[in-house]
């Protein structure tokens, strides 16, 4: 078992090399560059709509999710009708805080799953009963406890991840309810108070 593994400068410096070896290679990167449509000639892909400007392809290899490109295409050249998605169960979504401390955090390792609840309630609720947790799970990373270079000296770097299922309303107010909730735990954990005192930072994202 080789384990797991972690680039110092966070997972993104994974993303640089690989960026570096294509271009050394002769690939080019267009960013800010959203595909709008896929154009087609005989059954052949010939061109995508980018940004409103036509630019042709000798050939196109699609990796987004697989409904979103069907719905770039023509309609008649999709494998699927909207209703058959309609019925698909889709992976869940997630509550992430992105957490700046001012102060390190003791007792807290990278990785730390928050799993003191039933496995089986939190999947239900994102599954079946599609509603906010009632007895929520969540994960902890912190990689300033791995690699220095994230967090400035004596603060610590630290996000918290919780699933959840897809479509269900959302608010403000029922994100910091469930921030709140982790960050008790937390201290709970690693026996420190206060924490919410010592965020310098915050950025959340559902």
């Amino acid at each position: 078992m080789l384990g797991t593994w972690y680039p110092m400068g966070g997972f993104y410096q994974l993303v640089l090399a690989m960026k570096t070896v294509a271009e050394k290679e002769g690939a080019r990167f267009h960013f800010n560059s959203p595909v709008e449509q896929i154009n087609t000639n005989g059954g052949k892909v010939t061109s995508l709509l980018i940004n409103g400007e036509e630019l042709h392809f000798d050939s196109v290899i699609a990796s987004s999710d697989y409904h979103h490109t069907e719905n770039l295409l023509p309609q008649s050249l999709r494998n699927y009708a909207e209703t058959y998605w309609e019925k698909r169960t889709f992976a869940p979504s997630c509550l992430i805080y992105y957490l700046g401390f001012k102060t390190r955090i003791p007792g807290l390792k990278h990785h730390t799953l928050f799993f003191e609840n039933p496995l089986d309630a939190h999947i239900d609720d994102i599954y079946e009963h599609k509603q906010w947790p009632r007895k929520p799970l969540f994960y902890a990373c912190c990689p300033s406890k791995t690699d220095p270079g994230v967090a400035p000296e004596g603060h610590e770097n630290l996000f918290l991840l919780m699933p959840l299922a897809t479509g269900i309303a959302d608010s403000e107010a029922m994100r910091e309810r469930y921030l709140l909730e982790m960050m008790e735990r937390l201290e709970k954990y690693t026996g420190s108070t206060g924490l919410m005192q010592q965020v310098d930072y915050k950025e959340v994202t559902a």
